[in-house]
């Protein structure tokens, strides 16, 4: 039996053409289904079923941006039977866990990443990852909801979304010396002078229960289901990454509110104790 075969590109037209959000109905009423062309010049159809509208959503959303897509086609007839988001990252290093698996970290990305040894291709995957290291280049990494890597192609950077650009020697050594070293005597200096100046014995700098609870009572509010993120949402529900987004969104609307709040940073290979670490579809409320 034939096996169904995966389409990592670039999504160039869609027919009939998907102009407005599609809803169910609509994607019912088109028996022959949707024609998805990628620029690469494979082809896919999106059939009649309870995830086309889902699955035509996302394919014009991604698009109009200009981002890869990951889709398995079924063998038999073209038909899309499964459709992930791959994400635009450069290889940071490879570690070899206890456990017999890799472990991999990229840029731009705070999550644990891990290629699983008793995988299909993992010598496939390696290798790719390895030559992504070497080339200096950027990846298209598709993986599951635990972060375990499927996929990994190279790059083609024409007409693709625009790349943040990854620290260099120089910035890595600023960082090092200003953000680092310096911070932590500015810090510490602070709250001597705090101490001394600002917080007789019987003061305190720190602001009260109440106002404690009042702004994160604000934050929580603005949680939302990561699945579908609208803005001015705070995805607290997918712990796994982007940690330092959540924290500048907080920081923004406790400054507004008029009190002056800090981050503290946690380094380490860490993971989220927690129902919603290895998927967006839990439905916890509040800061994470």
């Amino acid at each position: 039996m034939a096996r169904d075969r995966a389409i990592v590109d670039v999504v160039t037209r869609i027919t009939p053409s998907v102009e407005q959000k599609p809803t169910q109905e609509a994607a019912e009423a088109n028996r022959d289904g949707f024609l998805v062309e990628f620029r690469g010049g494979e082809t896919a159809r999106v059939m009649p079923g309870p995830l086309a509208a889902a699955y035509l959503d996302l394919l014009e959303d991604l698009r109009r941006q200009g981002n890869p897509v990951y889709v398995t086609v079924a063998a038999d007839g073209g038909a899309v039977t499964d459709l992930m988001i791959p994400r635009v990252m450069k290889l940071v290093d490879l570690r070899q866990t206890g456990r017999g698996e890799v472990e991999v970290e990229f840029f731009p990305s705070h999550a644990r990443h891990t290629l699983k040894r008793d995988s299909e291709a993992f010598k496939a995957l390696l290798d790719a990852l390895s030559s992504g290291d070497r080339d200096d280049g950027w990846l298209v990494v598709t993986e599951t909801d635990r972060h375990e890597i499927i996929d990994v192609r190279p790059f083609r950077g024409d007409g693709g979304p625009p790349l943040p650009r990854p620290p260099g020697r120089l910035a890595a050594l600023t960082a090092l010396v200003v953000h680092t070293w310096l911070f932590q005597v500015a810090r510490w200096w602070t709250y001597k002078l705090c101490a001394w100046f600002c917080c007789p014995p019987r003061f305190t700098c720190c602001v009260s229960l109440g106002t404690a609870w009042r702004m994160f009572d604000m934050c929580a509010a603005r949680s939302c289901v990561p699945i579908d993120p609208q803005p001015p949402c705070i995805p607290f529900l997918y712990p796994d990454d982007g940690c330092w987004a959540r924290a500048h969104e907080m920081c923004r609307l406790m400054i507004a509110s008029g009190v002056k709040p800090a981050k503290v940073w946690i380094d380490g290979s860490l993971m989220a104790a927690t129902k919603n670490a290895c998927g967006p579809s839990g439905a916890r409320s509040g800061p994470t």
